[in-house]
């Protein structure tokens, strides 16, 4: 059987390349499945909860005082639930998975039970879940309907012990002036040390969210508040000193107001700094409008802990809860929300795609077939592992929230807003499966032949990434050179180098292999592949005038450089290859013919995009060593597109066994 060397498949780390746009056209979903509830779905996390390496879901019932979870299979798919109940009176709004326990576990579960004075702590153990650990607070924990009045709760280890914290809003009197922000300690045990009040007077926070704001290491805060007097949102940034401790050390008036909202830290820009985005309604006189809505302000992190305003656009609505989510697989934060328009009682999901340079086009809506979502909190996972990310909202099939409302009566404590909630209805979480085809996304090119990461003109080349086809797996074919030419896309791949497009040879997912055009080009070039889903941000790699390296035989694991006695036999052990493919070692004396790529430019020059290719003599002189002596050079020249072939005389007194071989041409071996 004939033997054919392969092009070689190195092994890659993914590296998230610089992301380009994500486009303006919404992403698709398929039809959204809901798997029932209890009474009350609010609000849905996601996490592996029973460690199986699956994403599942856990759903708060605020109605029922418990919490579903959803063991997931791995494929977009859920299980039936488990049900585990909250010690009362709990009305679960706000759901969190992490370290809360000192037991190792990262998924034990918070549930902050909205208007109500407590929080809930649920250790997970390898048998499942544990006795549920309640905190009583002084004050009712404001979190839940309302655009979230107050802030939404924020997790992160602000004291550096490994535990994860918390940072509420809470309120004693049913107004807005008696709002106040606070962080709790992890006791290690499922509660929290006494709350602890933010330096903040006069306001009432609308956004809260964490992040390593000045890059020193330690977890700092973000607040939107409110004044109470000029009704002006401001943003403060408090900064963290490793304790637990918060001092004021910026703060920003937005341009627009930001009240009832939500604030979240994510790079939005690509620059590897922390910025933030906030979402709220526009106005406090909004709320009462007949054409309420709501602002998005973009605040870009310098990675000092400073910020600087960006982009603000608008919506129609009142949005109620905000999450990044990559939707387009670009590598670029979109924003998903919740929103929930006050005049027809009515809530949706809507997303704003990112640009990547920290701006967000104008909304679109997220259909959610037969079903109105809960504007409280939703999952955003990749729940069936295709890389895309999914969505998960609590959902009604009636709108619930028009009918707690209805015939609501007067609410004078906070307790009777939680009372008004606990009039939900059953409900389900839906899941929504992302379907948007992703743009390709490269992780690194290599010469094809020895996997460095440097590339010449007209050498054989390997792109690894992912979402590299939209189509099956294939190498070119006769039908693809038309009029003898070599194709220069593949199945709608195509593969730019330097600007001037290469010839594909072979396409798949993950992986393509491609001949690099003629370039006198020296330095860091700029590769993209294009595919129907769009253009791959543009990858960095170094170009230089040579990049010699041979190609090898796949097995026995590429030990061996590809290359043939004269007589035929292919170089290599006797029987490295199976029966029916003749191999056998050379001897002193022997001229061995070797294949390689990257060896430079021909004289004459060969000219690149034909498939027939007449022999011609590298431009260079190429020197060999075998065994580590030097080897007469009897043939050096390109016989095939991207192929140098070398005609070499194996040395006398070279030694039997394994010998290794090495081409240097100008300087570079």
């Amino acid at each position: 059987m004939p033997i054919a060397y392969s092009l070689r498949v190195a092994g890659a780390i993914l590296i998230l390349a610089a992301a380009s746009a994500s486009g303006g056209s919404p992403p698709s979903f398929g039809t959204p499945v809901s798997y029932p509830a209890q009474n009350g779905p609010v609000a849905a996390i996601s996490a592996d909860f029973n460690g199986d390496g699956h994403p599942d879901l856990a759903v708060a019932n605020l109605a029922s005082s418990s919490i579903s979870i959803f063991p997931g299979n791995g494929d977009g798919t859920f299980g039936a639930p488990t049900v585990l109940t909250i010690p009362g009176p709990c009305t679960p709004s706000f759901l969190a998975a992490g370290a809360f326990v000192h037991s190792g576990s990262k998924t034990d579960l918070l549930a902050v039970c909205g208007f109500q004075q407590s929080i809930v702590v649920i250790p997970s153990s390898s048998k499942g879940f544990g006795t549920p650990v309640a905190t009583q607070l002084p004050q009712a924990v404001l979190s839940g309907f309302g655009g979230e009045i107050g802030t939404t709760p924020v997790v992160a280890d602000f004291n550096g012990d490994g535990l994860l914290d918390l940072s509420l809003t809470l309120g004693g009197a049913f107004n807005f002036s008696n709002l106040a922000a606070f962080v709790l300690l992890n006791n290690g045990d499922g509660t929290f040390r006494s709350p602890v009040q933010l330096p903040l007077t006069g306001l009432f926070p609308s956004g809260a969210a964490a992040g390593d704001f000045n890059r020193d290491g330690k977890m700092d805060l973000a607040l939107v508040g409110t004044d109470n007097n000029s009704r002006v949102s401001i943003l403060y940034i408090l900064t963290g000193d490793g304790s637990g401790a918060f001092k004021i050390t910026a703060q920003y008036p937005s341009s627009v107001s930001l009240v009832l909202g939500a604030l979240i830290a994510a790079d939005v820009n690509g620059d590897g700094i922390v910025d933030l985005v906030g979402g709220g309604i526009a106005s406090i006189s909004s709320i009462g409008s007949s054409t309420p809505f709501s602002s998005i302000a973009v605040f870009k992190g310098k990675g000092d802990g400073t910020f600087q305003a960006g982009q603000t656009l608008n919506y129609p609505g009142f949005i109620t809860y905000l999450a990044p989510a990559d939707l387009h697989s670009s590598g670029i934060p979109d924003l998903v929300a919740a929103t929930f328009n006050p005049t027809t009682l009515v809530a949706s999901a809507v997303q704003f795609p990112g640009n990547g340079d920290g701006s967000f086009q104008t909304w679109a809506v997220i259909p959610i077939a037969g079903s109105s979502p809960f504007p409280f909190q939703f999952a955003v996972e990749d729940f069936n592992g295709d890389g895309a990310a999914d969505l998960a909202f609590p959902t009604y099939t009636s709108n619930a929230v028009a009918s707690i409302f209805s015939g609501s009566g007067v609410l004078n404590h906070w307790s009777d807003l939680a009372a008004l909630l606990g009039r939900l209805p059953g409900g389900d979480v839906s899941v929504m499966l992302n379907t948007t085809p992703a743009p390709p996304l490269i992780s690194s090119v290599t010469n094809n032949a020895s996997g460095a990461p440097r590339l010449s003109g007209f050498s054989w080349i390997t792109i690894k990434g992912s979402h590299l086809s939209t189509s099956a797996p294939r190498v070119w074919a006769l039908t693809d050179f038309v009029n003898g030419a070599l194709p220069l896309s593949l199945g709608g791949v195509s593969v730019t180098i330097d600007g001037t497009k290469a010839s594909v040879e072979y396409t798949s997912s993950s992986q393509i292999n491609a001949l690099a055009p003629p370039d006198n080009t020296t330095g860091n070039i700029q590769v993209e592949v294009t595919t129907s889903a769009g253009t791959s941000a543009p990858f960095n790699v170094p170009l230089a005038q040579y990049s010699p390296a041979f190609f090898t035989y796949s097995p026995p694991n590429n030990r061996y450089v590809a290359g043939t006695l004269l007589t035929g036999e292919y170089l290599a052990p006797p029987g490295a290859f199976g029966p029916g493919a003749v191999s056998s070692a050379a001897k002193p004396g022997d001229t061995v013919v070797l294949y390689g790529t990257g060896f430079g430019p021909t004289t004459p020059p060969t000219a690149f995009g034909s498939g027939s290719i007449i022999p011609g003599p590298l431009a260079g002189s190429t020197t060999f060593t075998i065994g580590g002596q030097p080897a007469a050079v009897l043939f050096e020249g390109m016989t095939s597109v991207g192929e140098d072939q070398f005609n070499v005389v194996i040395p006398a007194g070279v030694a039997a066994g394994d010998q290794p071989v090495v081409a240097t041409i100008q300087g570079v071996s």
